[in-house]
């Protein structure tokens, strides 16, 4: 069966297509080797756009911008009911995400609306986290226990 492979799109509308970086697994490991999986493959708020519509190019975008995005019209919420017995048949909420992707050349992309841009990051520093603290364990001699 024959696809289609797309190779370049324009956007129409108020549409803008931005690079769909997720956090790594480097990104999210610590000094001490712990990996912060609940982040992993996540999609970062802070992306480049690769096209904009004519529209999104008359409210300031332009392709190359770094932009922070509002993801709020992606997420949905889901309640999931607990199975465990010490919960009592309790009811959980649980907010998922939905992204509109694109793939173009085999990469894949986000499709998103202008409206969802809230800032254009006009400068910005990668700092990394300050070291973890050690955890201090007190001396022998300064346990006191019961006579």
């Amino acid at each position: 069966m024959n696809g289609i492979v797309l190779k370049k799109l324009k956007p129409m509308l108020n549409h803008i297509i931005t690079t769909a970086n997720a956090f790594t697994e480097d990104e999210l490991t610590s000094e001490s080797g712990l990996i912060e999986v609940s982040r992993l493959n996540q999609i970062k708020d802070m992306q480049t756009i690769v096209a904009v519509s004519e529209n999104a190019a008359n409210r300031g975008l332009k392709v190359g911008d770094i932009v922070l995005l509002n993801f709020n019209k992606s997420q949905y919420s889901r309640v999931i009911q607990s199975r465990d017995i010490a919960d009592n048949n309790k009811h959980n909420a649980q907010i998922e995400y939905t992204f509109p992707m694109l793939e173009i050349d085999g990469v894949e992309y986000l499709n998103m609306n202008a409206e969802d841009v809230e800032y254009i990051v006009e400068e910005y520093e990668v700092v990394k986290a300050p070291p973890k603290k050690k955890l201090l364990l007190p001396n022998k001699g300064l346990i006191v226990g019961k006579a």
